[in-house]
């Protein structure tokens, strides 16, 4: 009886030591991506626009048929409308999966990337809510490679003997205190303020006596010549258009070109006075403000164009 109880304890001591080698032999570790990073992509993305211009300076036809109009002092005017284009790098947003990227939210594509409501809808059914994640190249270590069978159970070394107690180290020396940085500079004067500009100069206006068609003319300038030099083509009348006051004390004229004028100059005076004030020359422009006038005080004016050295006057204009 006893003999068949050692036995079966060799038996089961003999089955338990092969289980152990095997689970030692066979067991594995999987391999791992930790530590991977990700970017989210990013999408190129074009649209247009087709609208009325909002400068007022684009509204300048008096052909009622185009798209758009601008009301001005002196009437309406009209313009085509303009095609303006527009290009924005879209870049998907991170989500909590590492492995995927959302689509920026309406309010970012309105107010980061200028899209209205219809570009908006455009660019979603274009460009899907999730799109996977681009993984950093070089970011993920390679796998864990399989664990090893556990080797023999090594003998207990003997117990080594007891090590000198070293000796304390000496005190290092203080350092130094660091020296005082430099006191700042002193911020410099302030430029003297620009002087303001000089008021309308006044002109004397007398009556040609040439063959410029009756036109006047500025007191000791060519124009007295005769006969007067323009090859026989005189500049069109220009058309004023209207005042519009700037400020109490400045005014702006504007009207339209003459063709065939080289500059033009300008006469004023106040409502109800003699116009015996103005500049000779004011350039080849359609527009010109004049400052300095007593505050609030209307005035009549009229344009002169000139080409060479004959001159067409425009109508008089009238508050």
């Amino acid at each position: 009886m006893k003999n068949n109880l050692y036995f079966f304890i060799f038996i089961l001591a003999i089955i338990v030591f092969i289980l152990i080698v095997a689970a030692t032999r066979w067991t594995k570790v999987e391999a791992t991506t930790i530590g991977c990073t990700y970017h989210c992509p990013s999408y190129e993305y074009s649209w247009e626009k087709t609208e009325c211009p909002s400068s007022t300076s684009a509204y300048t036809s008096q052909n009622s048929s185009k798209d758009c109009k601008h009301h001005f002092t002196y009437g309406w005017r009209y313009a085509d409308k303009v095609t303006t284009h527009f290009t924005a790098t879209v870049v998907y947003e991170k989500s909590s999966d590492p492995h995927k990227c959302h689509r920026p939210s309406d309010d970012t594509l309105n107010r980061v990337y200028g899209m209205d409501s219809d570009t908006r809808g455009d660019f979603k059914e274009d460009h899907g809510e999730w799109v996977d994640s681009i993984e950093d190249v070089g970011s993920c270590p390679g796998p864990t490679g399989s664990t090893g069978a556990t080797g023999p159970t090594g003998s207990t070394g003997s117990t080594g003997t007891t090590g000198c107690t070293g000796t304390t180290g000496e005190t290092g020396p203080t350092g130094s205190t660091g020296e005082t940085g430099p006191t700042g500079s002193t911020g410099s004067t302030g430029s003297t303020g620009s002087t303001g500009e000089t008021g309308p100069t006044g002109v004397v206006r007398n009556e040609c006596t040439n063959n410029c068609g009756s036109s006047p003319t500025f007191a000791g300038s060519s124009t007295n010549a005769n006969p007067p030099q323009c090859n026989g083509i005189f500049p069109e009348k220009p058309l004023l258009l209207g005042f519009q006051r700037v400020s109490p004390t400045s005014v702006e004229l504007r009207w339209w070109g003459s063709d065939h004028a080289d500059k033009y100059s300008l006469v004023f005076g106040y409502y109800g006075e003699p116009m015996n004030m103005g500049l000779s020359n004011i350039g080849n422009t359609t527009q010109f403000t004049i400052e300095g006038l007593q505050a609030n005080r209307p005035i009549n004016a009229q344009i002169w164009a000139w080409r060479g050295e004959c001159t067409t006057l425009s109508d008089t204009i009238d508050p």
